[in-house]
């Protein structure tokens, strides 16, 4: 009894050292404890590390796993890790996806080499990964908002780290003792709280002021001013703003100079704008074309007013097209509105004079005032959207696509091509919308929520193309090989499609 009761205390007394610094952090202690550090509950390998959270050691393995959901429970020089009689042995953690919170000093001491935060964690506590020696590679998820005081001291091996956008808040001295961290990738707004508590993070040595601002903190393009102004002061960094600026809360842009490419990536919304507030303001003559990632699920206000790329591709998880988001894209000849929008903005593609022809999805559901108000080369207007009743479509001033108000006959020039079974209702509920109904797609349901539609695409009198649309499976069809006949409706059309 004697011995364990030693043991306990001298693992005690030993964490209060590490954490107040009265001993050098990174020191072998093993030898003190018979080749392991031990804690009140040595035989332990696996129970609660929270509400809902277990963890489990395997020695033979050297993992160390947390399982379950929530916040894992805060630690203390006082309440130890239960897993910290094997600090020396655990080789490395694996945390379940459910857990939202690294509790204080989890970590304190590991020497795994590399940790995965699981996307779900918001919360990195004070000294999570206090004198981790050992570890070179941490991976800080979009998601995380607080990290917190000393959560990554001493972690002396760690060579770079990426603060992802989400994080608004880096407590003081949270990379003190990071001596190897050259690189710093910061996301975050400038706006964030960002304490340093003796100008001392990162790379630093007290013997040698050349040491200051050693540490390269990268920052999206034009927020160099406002990081100076904000942590030039008292974060032992140099900013350099070389990555890719915000255009949203978790979406980046990027505009390649030399292909005249503008890139954005992300996911999420894209800001909304005012016209000459774009990061890409001061390019835009230039853009050739854009890419917009797959995980943008909105296109913001403005966001390409005046470009001049030619085509676009909106990706399949947009649901919005803000209020005049390709306004004045003269050059625009085309573009693909995936199934899933349900909003066309108002003045969404205004003065896009070169766009020939669109289609609306089935999934839209409102077409905003004047959203094609000057496409006045577009002659068709394709609108798979089965039923109108469900269709919202405002034109502010019977003045959308090819329109001369010198001319009453460019009224109703362009054709909007509608299923046939709908025509009526088309040209009753929105008599007041500058085209002429068509009642030439020919269109069937091929699914609970899905239809399928023939379109002549060259006006030879003869529909060449297949457009499945619509959401959710599409039916199944039984081929009769009796009479060599297939239940697909379209197959008549089979040798010009």
């Amino acid at each position: 009894m004697k011995g364990k009761t030693f043991k306990r205390v001298a693992a005690m007394v030993l964490a209060l050292l590490l954490v107040f610094g009265s001993i050098p952090a990174g020191s072998d202690f093993t030898g003190l404890f018979g080749g392991s550090v031990m804690s009140a509950s040595a035989q332990t390998t696996s129970g609660e590390c929270g509400e809902n959270a277990t963890w489990e050691y395997d020695s033979e393995t050297g993992k160390l796993t947390i399982s379950g959901t929530g916040a894992m429970y805060d630690y203390s020089v006082s309440t130890l890790p239960p897993w910290f009689d094997d600090i020396a042995n655990i080789k490395s953690v694996e945390i379940a996806d459910g857990i939202t919170q690294i509790g204080k000093h989890a970590f304190l001491n590991c020497k795994f080499s590399t940790v995965n935060i699981p996307a779900n964690v918001t919360v990195i506590g004070e000294g999570a990964f206090y004198n981790c020696t050992s570890l070179t590679s941490v991976t800080i998820p979009e998601g995380v908002t607080t990290i917190g005081k000393d959560a990554f001291m001493h972690c002396k091996s760690l060579a770079s780290v990426t603060i992802p956008a989400s994080v608004t808040s880096i407590g003081k001295d949270a990379f003190y003792g990071c001596i190897a961290c050259t690189d710093v990738y910061c996301f975050a707004a400038p706006t964030l709280t960002w304490t340093d508590g003796s100008f001392d993070d990162f790379i630093y040595d007290t013997d040698d002021p050349d040491t200051h601002k050693v540490t390269k903190c990268h920052v999206p393009c034009g927020t160099l001013e406002d990081c100076n102004d904000n942590f030039g002061d008292n974060v032992n960094v140099t900013f350099v703003d070389d990555l890719p600026a915000k255009c949203g809360e978790f979406a980046f842009c990027e505009y390649d100079s030399e292909t005249g490419k503008l890139t954005i990536s992300g996911t999420g919304a894209i800001y909304d704008y005012n016209g000459t507030d774009m990061p890409w303001f001061d390019d835009i003559a230039n853009i050739k074309s854009v890419e917009i990632a797959d995980g943008i699920t909105q296109i913001g206000k403005h966001a390409f007013l005046n470009c001049k790329f030619s085509t676009v591709n909106i990706p399949a998880n947009v649901t919005v097209i803000g209020e005049g988001a390709f306004y004045n894209c003269t050059s625009l000849t085309s573009v693909t509105i995936p199934e899933g929008v349900t909003t066309i903005g108002k003045d969404a593609f205004m003065h896009c004079k070169s766009l020939a022809s669109v289609t609306i999805p089935a999934s839209v559901t409102s077409i905003g005032k004047d959203a094609f108000f000057g496409c006045t080369g577009c002659t068709d207007v394709y609108c798979l959207v089965a039923d109108p009743t469900k269709l919202e479509w405002t034109d502010g001033s019977f003045d959308d696509f090819i329109y001369d108000e010198d001319d009453p006959d460019t009224h109703k020039v362009t054709k909007c091509h509608v299923p046939a079974q709908y025509l009526a209702d088309y040209e009753e509920k929105f008599s007041d919308v500058n085209v002429t109904f068509v009642d030439d797609l020919e269109n069937c349901k091929c699914g609970d929520n899905a239809i399928w539609t023939l379109t002549d695409t060259d006006d030879d009198g003869t529909p060449d193309k297949l457009i499945i649309s619509g959401t959710g499976d599409m039916w199944d069809y039984k081929y009769d090989y009796t009479y060599n006949v297939p239940g697909t409706p379209w197959y008549d059309y089979k040798d010009d499609i």
